[in-house]
């Protein structure tokens, strides 16, 4: 054959190759359907998982599989609704109740039917949960509407956020984390291991590489859904055949202990989850019950002491930690999250209590008188106020203000932190008013990780 027909028969070779392996890679790229099972939902962030194939069951009779496969006992009334589950019973708060999600959806829907007469194949997700009035499931899907559940075998894993990498080793520890965004540093392990190569530095907050994530071959990559670098990076990364979890905010603690228990159902380890769950909500327990019968005050959560400081408003991790530490956040009812507010206001509403975030470090009395007499010059409208008057202005810098300001597993730390704060009375070790990276001294809980 001579050179060009050579040349000819290698190009359409070529061509043949590529056109029978595109379809083969579009089939290794179709990410498997996990979706297809029922979820047993306890309540109190624990929620079991079974998978199973839909075909023609009921929901009664999925039902049935599924307890048989857990080893749980089911009592039914004559209309097939469980009436105890596994040794839970309805009682007059909490009953048994089914939940359906439509197909290519996550959003719950109470159902009122026999389950006998309803088919799993009608719906997305189905779920019996032990539910009350205002109660919403745990969710099977995370932010972008993916299914979170998976055969348990994602062993490698980066996290884009401080956030998730706190939830992250909550969970599992150091293993398995191969990266994270440059701005995780607790435990201190994370931080040391970054430094000697152990795990990688994939980035920033709000910018992480894609090239640096995929550049550690993970299994699944954790983010944030309200940060937009995280969304761009995940949908790169599925078309890789990465898996990604998009987790909700979390702006309370309910939102976090679901994305705790989402992040244990993705990864492999829902038992796991489920022991930080139970810790956070046993201590934030605890602290309610050490500050019981005092009164509550009105507290501003500010991110700094300039007059147009970001506050806090409804709908934010601080707002809900100082919900639980007997505070009124005088912003409370402004359902903005985070906005910039305007010093007469915050004049006009008069705190009892400042609590602020420092971005830079106040660790000495000198430190925070000069902090205080910057705010008596520069915004009067605050040294106006009761707070200011009384000196009842903390000042929250470096590990402090990470624990105050980063919703995570460590919400019950910020709850004490911020009860210790508004109620001294009621605590051994009373802070001063400035905190930072001895914040643990003034602890009576612990992470628990």
């Amino acid at each position: 054959m001579s050179a060009r027909g050579l040349k000819i028969a290698a190009s359409l070779a070529m061509i043949m190759m590529v056109a029978i392996s595109v379809p083969i890679l579009a089939d290794i790229n179709e990410p498997r359907d996990y979706s297809e099972g029922m979820l047993i939902d306890f309540g109190r962030y624990d929620g079991v998982w079974v998978p199973m194939e839909k075909e023609e069951k009921t929901i009664a009779e999925a039902l049935d599989q599924s307890c048989t496969a857990k080893g749980y006992a089911v009592i039914k009334d004559v209309n097939g609704i469980p009436e105890s589950i596994n040794g839970i019973t309805n009682n007059s708060v909490r009953t048994w109740t089914i939940w359906t999600t439509p197909k290519g959806s996550g959003i719950w829907e109470k159902q009122n039917g026999s389950p006998e007469d309803l088919y799993m194949k009608d719906f997305g997700f189905v779920t019996f949960a032990f539910s009350y009035e205002g109660y919403t499931p745990l969710s099977c899907v995370d932010a972008e509407g993916r299914c979170i559940f998976n055969d348990g075998t994602l062993y490698r894993t980066i996290t884009l956020a401080p956030s998730c990498t706190e939830m992250y080793y909550a969970i599992h520890g150091i293993g398995g984390l191969v990266g994270t965004d440059l701005y995780s540093n607790y435990p201190a392990a994370i931080t040391d291991m970054r430094g000697s190569g152990r795990i990688a530095a994939i980035g920033g907050y709000t910018n992480p590489s894609y090239e640096k994530v995929l550049g550690q071959r993970p299994d699944i990559v954790i983010g944030e859904a309200d940060i937009g670098g995280h969304l761009d990076v995940a949908k790169r990364l599925r078309s890789t055949n990465v898996v990604t979890l998009m987790l909700p905010e979390s702006d309370s603690t309910d939102a976090i202990c679901r994305n705790i228990w989402a992040i244990g159902q993705a990864t492999g380890n829902p038992e796991n989850a489920k022991v930080v769950t139970d810790n956070i909500t046993e201590q934030l327990d605890n602290i309610l019950s050490g500050i019981k019968n005092t009164v509550k005050k009105d507290v501003l959560l500010a991110l700094g002491i300039l007059p147009s400081a970001f506050t806090s408003g409804d709908n934010t991790y601080m707002d809900d930690a100082t919900q639980y530490a007997r505070g009124t956040n005088i912003f409370g009812e402004e359902n903005l999250g985070w906005f910039p507010s305007s010093a007469e206001e915050v004049k006009d509403r008069n705190p009892q209590v400042i609590i602020i975030v420092s971005e830079s470090r106040v660790t000495t009395q000198a430190e925070y008188d000069e902090k205080m007499e910057w705010i008596k010059s520069n915004n009067p409208q605050w040294a106006g106020t009761d707070a200011f008057k009384n000196g009842e202005v903390y000042f929250f810098s470096g590990q402090a203000a990470d624990v105050l300001s980063r919703p995570g597993p460590r919400v019950c730390q910020a709850a004490e932190l911020l009860a210790n704060a508004l109620h001294p009375e009621r605590f051994s070790n009373p802070i001063p008013k400035y905190v930072s990276d001895d914040y643990k001294d003034y602890l009576t809980v612990s992470a628990g990780w």
